[in-house]
């Protein structure tokens, strides 16, 4: 796991580190390494799921998390 920022290997703080899942296992793995930020992304109609395993923001599309004024922003982020 340390290419991707996390291990041992790293200098990445977990808090400032944003995990995106579809699963509720990946959702708990996120809160388990203390992640800064977790994002639900629901591909299976689960968004209540994502949100009781702990997700912050559950969203349908990631161009809802892409920044204010991006042409590709569509609606579908519950707790943006």
């Amino acid at each position: 796991m340390s290419r991707w920022g996390t291990g041992p290997a790293s200098h990445t703080c977990s808090v400032h580190s944003t995990r995106l899942d579809d699963g509720p296992a990946g959702i708990d793995a996120g809160r388990a390494g203390h992640l800064g930020y977790v994002v639900g992304v629901d591909r299976l109609g689960r968004a209540a799921e994502l949100r009781r395993q702990g997700a912050d923001v559950v969203v349908s599309d990631l161009a809802v998390l892409l920044a204010p004024g991006q042409p590709e922003i569509g609606a579908g982020a519950e707790g943006v």
